[in-house]
């Protein structure tokens, strides 16, 4: 299966429009704890972005799959000297392409991307795909998350 992995910055206004829409209702589907008017503003950060936060898409004649990378997203679970850090969230593929490559191909393309900046860590939460970030070389962490039990907290060296 081919396709491409293109930041969302890179698609004019009415494309954004189609694949942000898309990727809220994704989103809703997967973690409802947000209306996905929320969603959508908080989607919005993505847009134009060139720099931190990004957005990444899988896409052939559709949208297959989505990753984000910010700053300083949920500082108050890692040490305080970690704080400045770089998060990926929202790694999200369509069902009919689950299985086949996508997901891994959305974070190692984030993966390569950050190995060209400062950046030497990488982190991220996840509440039931532990083990596909464990087969990646990402560490499992303590955590203080008081929200749910199940949310776990992994960290990645880039260097």
């Amino acid at each position: 299966m081919e396709y491409k992995i293109s930041l969302l910055s890179q698609f004019s206004q009415s494309e954004q429009d189609k694949y942000l829409t898309t990727i809220a209702g994704w989103h809703q589907q997967q973690w409802t704890d947000k209306c996905i008017e929320t969603r959508m503003q908080q989607l919005e950060c993505y847009r134009y972005n060139k720099e931190i936060p990004l957005m990444y898409l899988a896409h052939e004649t559709e949208l297959m799959g989505s990753i984000a990378i910010n700053k300083n997203q949920n500082t108050h679970q890692i040490k305080e000297s970690e704080s400045a850090s770089v998060w990926i969230s929202n790694l999200y593929v369509d069902n009919k392409y689950r299985q086949k490559g996508v997901g891994r191909s959305l974070l190692a393309m984030v993966i390569s991307a950050m190995k060209k900046t400062p950046c030497t860590t990488l982190y991220l939460t996840t509440n039931d795909q532990q083990q596909f970030y464990k087969n990646r070389g990402w560490q499992e962490l303590p955590s203080k998350m008081g929200r749910s039990k199940n949310l776990s907290l992994f960290r990645y060296g880039l260097m």
